[in-house]
């Protein structure tokens, strides 16, 4: 469950204390608890924390010389004077005004299911700038993270694109190496990201009025400084020639907040005066560093932090995880994890990043009771195989890290895996002799990712490939022999539609493609295409019909005017055949690697909705038929990448988990292929891989 606690300190000091009203409720739900309580005094901690502060900086900012971007002067005194401070802090947290706001708030939030945002709501600078994450409040909530809070503003709770639009502006980085977050953005996977590098403020301007933004990200020289009046103001160097203060972007950044703007990350120096006018300009959500940052430091919180993010954590766990990481770049960079922090507006809900659209194994009620020991496993991150397959390049470097099981090992499945099979299994019988293993296919039935998973429960294979999910029937199959499935994904793939070449249509909708194939849509003419009857075809057990009939249709059963081919190269032939007038409005979805280089057809433009764009699954302009197939197009990996193109599966090895030892080898398979040269393969086949490769050069 996600809670919302938010602790609102008045006026007061630390000579004095400050009270408080502590809140605490359900994400997006009035509060159900609320108790009244104060900060106790302390006089002390300003002047500690001024100290800290002091010897952290070494009289002076931290330099940008990038020989010395890490160098501290005094480093021990720094270290010294952070010791006094958190002493001091411990003290305070454990006065008894303090331990009963942290029993109010174990009271109402479960550390095993709850996630919690704890808000803290103060105008007090002072207190704003305290590590708030030494509270032992945090250590009994693992996930859970302290963020500052913003003026409580009424905020729609709107969830990120998918694929996540990043603006990224590059500033001034005089002796900063800013390719590490070029890099870290370039790998994000989800996004689409446009860099601008030393923008003027009139090219930015643009950018923001006129392009709607996730997320606001800015990597350069920042500053902070406190006014007359005691509040705090902000400035960005956008290029070597301009500071701009938020106040100077007012505009341009309350109209991108119209425009879906939720998320601004200040990877630089001293943010909190850029934090403070998130709320004025109405950005959910920020992060930025309290203090001065070495530039290795915002690198590591960088790739930590959108590493988590985009792999499903909310916003303040991700940041949580990221800020923890920096623990152990506290030898050199003393309190690194003390610096990252988060600002939002209360009401503006959690944030997390959307996840690609797999298919989920439904199971439906009544199978419920029938599976109470059922189970589909995915992969297991303390799984010693995977973890050394995840560490390891190449497939050697694995087998010497665990003992791979040698022996003969039969294997089947989708036909989609062919490309991956041929040149896997060649490369493991070079470099691995003493693991065999052979494909089998079933003497009666076509291969597809059903027989072989099917196969695989019957005992007749030691592990199967399948680009689709593991169904509910083969979940009950396999519980009625006493075991459970294990489906490790492996590789990316992309579903494509492809009709005759001479077929003029600009592209499908995602909801268009799926009426085709419920047989809402019989005519061409319906979808703005030409007066043809649509026919649809598809190969039975394949992963396009699959991906529609079981995530898009919801489980429901396709239209009465399918087709069914017996393999791709039937269904191709059907649609595709130049001569073939009949079978003009023919159309035929199936992987991306199978469809995309074909000479006779042509592949489909797909936009999510009526509102997005028409997105290829090639690259650059479709290729005319009478060049090919001399020239051919290519998978538009970035658009597979980034979840541009909006048809993407996951493809798996499905291996059954009862302790035998086909077990290993399947899990041994699947984690040669997770190896950075498995990933090389996958991506040589036609596919995306799940790792990050680099290009070659």
């Amino acid at each position: 469950m996600q809670k919302l606690v938010v602790f609102k300190i008045g006026e007061g000091s630390f000579e004095q204390g400050f009270p408080v009203t502590l809140q605490i409720g359900e994400e997006g739900k009035p509060p159900v608890v609320e108790v009244r309580g104060r900060v106790p005094p302390d006089a002390k901690i300003p002047d500690l924390y001024y100290e800290w502060q002091s010897k952290y900086k070494g009289d002076r900012q931290i330099t940008v010389d990038p020989s010395q971007t890490n160098n501290y002067s005094r480093e021990e005194e720094c270290k010294n004077a952070a010791s006094a401070l958190e002493k001091c802090l411990q003290e305070w947290f454990d006065q008894s005004s303090m331990q009963k706001l942290r029993a109010a708030v174990l009271t109402e939030v479960n550390k095993e299911t709850d996630e919690a945002r704890i808000v803290l709501q103060t105008q007090n600078v002072q207190l704003q700038k305290l590590p708030w994450h030494l509270w032992d409040l945090l250590e009994s909530l693992p996930r859970a993270e302290i963020v500052l809070g913003s003026k409580y503003a009424p905020a729609p709770s709107r969830p990120l694109s998918n694929p996540v639009k990043i603006l990224a502006i590059l500033g001034n980085a005089e002796g900063i190496d800013i390719e590490e977050d070029k890099k870290a953005l370039s790998q994000l996977r989800g996004a689409s990201v446009t860099l601008l590098e030393l923008p003027q403020r009139k090219e930015l301007n643009e950018h923001l009025w006129n392009k709607p933004w996730d997320i606001l990200f800015f990597a350069g020289h920042s500053s902070s400084w406190a006014n007359a009046d005691n509040t705090l103001q902000g400035a960005i160097q956008i290029n070597d020639r301009e500071s701009l203060s938020l106040d100077e972007l007012r505009y341009a950044l309350k109209e991108a907040v119209k425009n879906g703007l939720k998320l601004a990350i200040f990877n630089s120096c001293d943010g909190l005066g850029l934090l403070a006018k998130i709320a004025d300009l109405g950005i959910p959500s920020a992060i930025a560093m309290r203090e001065a940052v070495p530039d290795n430091v915002a690198q590591e919180f960088l790739r930590y932090f959108l590493t988590t993010f985009s792999q499903g954590k909310s916003l303040h766990q991700a940041v949580r995880i990221a800020r923890e990481k920096l623990q152990g770049m506290e030898t050199e960079s003393p309190c690194a994890s003390w610096l990252p922090v988060i600002c939002q507006n209360p009401a503006a809900g959690t944030l997390t990043w959307p996840q690609p659209q797999h298919l989920p194994v439904k199971i439906g009620a009544g199978l419920l009771a029938g599976l109470a020991v059922a189970s589909i496993a995915f992969i297991v991150p303390n799984s010693i195989l995977l973890k050394c397959a995840q560490e390891q390049k190449t497939f050697t470097e694995f087998a010497d890290c665990d003992k791979i099981p040698f022996g003969i090992w039969q294997y089947g499945g989708s036909t989609s895996w062919a490309a991956i099979r041929e040149t896997a299994e060649q490369k493991i019988k070079a470099e691995l002799p003493k693991f065999q293993i052979t494909y089998k296919q079933d003497p009666l039935q076509p291969p597809s990712s059903g027989n072989g998973i099917k196969m695989l429960i019957e005992g007749r294979l030691a592990f199967a490939q399948s680009s689709t999910p593991v169904t509910n029937e083969a979940v009950v199959l396999a519980n009625q022999r006493g075991f459970t499935l294990k489906q490790i994904p492996v590789a990316y793939d992309a579903i494509v539609a492809a009709v005759h070449p001479s077929f003029n249509i600009k592209g499908l909708t995602v909801e268009q493609l799926v009426g085709i194939y419920k047989g809402k849509y019989r005519n061409w003419r319906e979808i703005g295409g030409p007066d043809l009857t649509i026919k649809p075809y598809a190969t039975q057990g394949s992963g396009g019909p699959t991906i529609v009939k079981g995530y898009f249709l919801s489980g429901e059963y396709f239209g009465n005017n399918i087709t069914f081919a017996r393999t791709p190269s039937e269904a191709i032939s059907k649609v595709g055949n130049p001569d073939n007038e009949i079978e003009k409005g023919g159309i035929y979805i199936a992987s991306a690697k199978t469809l995309i280089g074909q000479c006779s057809l042509k592949t489909l433009k797909i936009a999510k909705d009526r509102n997005s764009e028409f997105v290829a699954a090639y690259e650059g302009e479709l290729i005319p038929a009478a060049v090919c197939p001399k020239q051919r197009n290519q998978i538009n990996r970035e658009a597979i990448r980034t979840n541009q193109y909006p048809l993407v599966r996951q493809i798996y090895v499905v291996v059954r988990q009862d302790g035998s030892i086909e077990t290993k080898a399947g899990e041994a398979y699947a984690s040669l292929l997770l190896t950075e040269e498995g990933q090389q393969l996958i991506q040589d086949a036609g596919f995306m891989p799940m790792r990050f490769i680099e290009p070659q050069k």
